[in-house]
């Protein structure tokens, strides 16, 4: 996957303690996705489709729901408060087809959901992503 940018704005950084970040990034081109993380329903489907810097301008955070702060201005965030967890089961929704992944956020909490060549591929990093 090409480089990916930081999410966060000075203007939108979180008050409390994220979790978890999930990004979509490269090559959706009017994907339907959506995406639900302990069995609920976190991000409705939405028909997707990557720019020009490898976004698809939906970001997903975790955060802890004592700390959590409101849904930012921003139309690509959706924050979605979860008990901290070693494990986080995801499910992600694409054009139909269900793939479901366990997220540990000790290998790193921010993760980019992609595709290549038609399918769902994840990543998961300790640091943001750059997108250029």
């Amino acid at each position: 996957m090409a480089a990916l940018a930081a999410v966060l704005t000075a203007s939108c950084s979180p008050a409390g303690r994220e979790l978890v970040q999930v990004d979509f990034q490269e090559f959706f081109n009017s994907d339907t996705v959506s995406l639900s993380i302990e069995g609920q329903t976190v991000m409705p489907a939405q028909v997707l489709t990557s720019d020009a810097t490898g976004k698809a301008c939906r970001t997903v955070r975790l955060c802890a729901p004592d700390d959590c702060v409101d849904v930012c201005a921003d139309e690509c965030r959706i924050e979605f408060p979860c008990r901290p967890r070693r494990l986080y089961e995801t499910s992600v929704t694409l054009n139909g087809t269900v793939r479901t992944y366990l997220i540990d956020p000790e290998k790193g909490r921010y993760i980019g959901f992609g595709k290549s060549r038609g399918a769902l591929c994840m990543v998961q990093s300790r640091s943001p992503f750059d997108y250029d």
